[in-house]
């Protein structure tokens, strides 16, 4: 990865490769599939305009979570296809499952449309980059890339068995030629992205 980034008063300046832009897309689409996984209801469509959902697809979202589910749908499966969901959408109160269970109900909808609102503005930025690779990330949309960015490492991390941080030196001296090595590459790079937007916001902060 050969991602270079600059951070002033304006905002989050990265240049990326061409194949680190693909990664970041294809990674994004594994979001938005665990997002609306059957586990979670009915599916959430991309808004007409990225990053800009109008007041009518949010009242849709709402009535699917708290309406009355018509006669012919299909009950949700008791657990997620995608192991990642859960990490993406824990339980807030693991043990008590009636607690987790109202709490999710109450803000699973809102939790979801925060997660893909966020992906679809990282998608909208890359989709605007320069020539030269580069994606200017205004101020205001740096906590939609660290929420992304975040999301992101928890999949890698569920694919890769990390639950918590001493996992990830199993990792460190793999072969080169071991399926999981450009994975592990991948979050590691996820890493270093979401602390330089990290140390973006911080400056801002200064700067202010």
């Amino acid at each position: 990865m050969m991602t270079r980034c600059r951070c002033g008063k304006g905002g989050f300046t990265v240049r990326f490769e061409r194949s680190e832009r693909d990664v970041l897309d294809s990674l994004l689409d594994l979001l938005r599939q665990a997002c609306n996984d059957d586990w979670l209801g009915a599916p959430i469509a991309g808004p007409a305009t990225p990053g800009a959902w109008s007041a009518e697809e949010r009242l849709a979202v709402f009535l699917d979570q708290f309406g009355t589910p018509p006669p012919t749908r299909v009950e949700a499966p008791s657990e997620p296809g995608d192991p990642a969901v859960r990490r993406l959408f824990p339980d807030a109160c693991p043990t008590d499952p009636a607690v987790s269970a109202d709490f999710r109900r109450l803000t699973l909808a809102d939790q979801r449309m925060a997660k893909l609102e966020a992906a679809d503005a990282v998608r909208s930025g890359l989709a605007g980059a320069s020539p030269r690779g580069e994606v200017r990330i205004a101020p205001a949309s740096l906590d939609d890339w660290l929420v992304t960015m975040t999301s992101l490492r928890l999949i890698l991390a569920t694919r890769l068995g990390i639950a918590e941080e001493a996992d990830e030196d199993a990792y460190d001296d793999l072969a080169g030629d071991d399926p999981r090595a450009w994975t592990y590459s991948v979050y590691v790079w996820l890493a270093w992205l979401e602390e330089a937007v990290l140390d973006c916001l911080a400056n801002l902060a200064d700067w202010s």
